[in-house]
């Protein structure tokens, strides 16, 4: 696939996102995938779970494990296409509510705010 600077073409074009990491922060991609109404199949690590609610809107993975990644896409490729469609659903709602970068800059500066208030007194 090489570099691109439209992921959204890419993201469109799959079926699901897969991110099977060994642990990070909130991954981006997976938010981006979420988004756009994709389903997600990544690993049971910190940041990664904070995106998948299993079986809601994708399936989890075990760290470090060929074989559970390989079962988690084999679930979802079995899934009828209904399914899929609910869970893409899911995806993006869970997408909006948690994770609107509005929502979350207002929510850091509420918490700055107080912050600020707190030491002026």
């Amino acid at each position: 696939m090489g570099f691109t600077n439209n992921v959204r073409f890419q993201i469109k074009k799959a079926d699901c996102m897969v991110l099977p990491s060994y642990r990070e922060g909130t991954p981006r991609s997976l938010l981006e995938g979420a988004a756009m109404g994709r389903p997600i199949i990544a690993t049971n690590a910190p940041g990664c779970r904070e995106v998948v609610f299993e079986k809601k809107n994708g399936f989890f993975c075990k760290i470090k494990d060929s074989k559970s990644l390989f079962n988690s896409i084999t679930k979802f490729h079995s899934l009828s296409f209904v399914k899929k469609k609910k869970m893409s659903i899911k995806s993006h709602i869970i997408a909006s509510t948690f994770f609107d970068e509005k929502k979350v800059i207002y929510a850091y500066m509420v918490e700055i705010n107080k912050i600020l208030k707190n030491e002026t007194k």
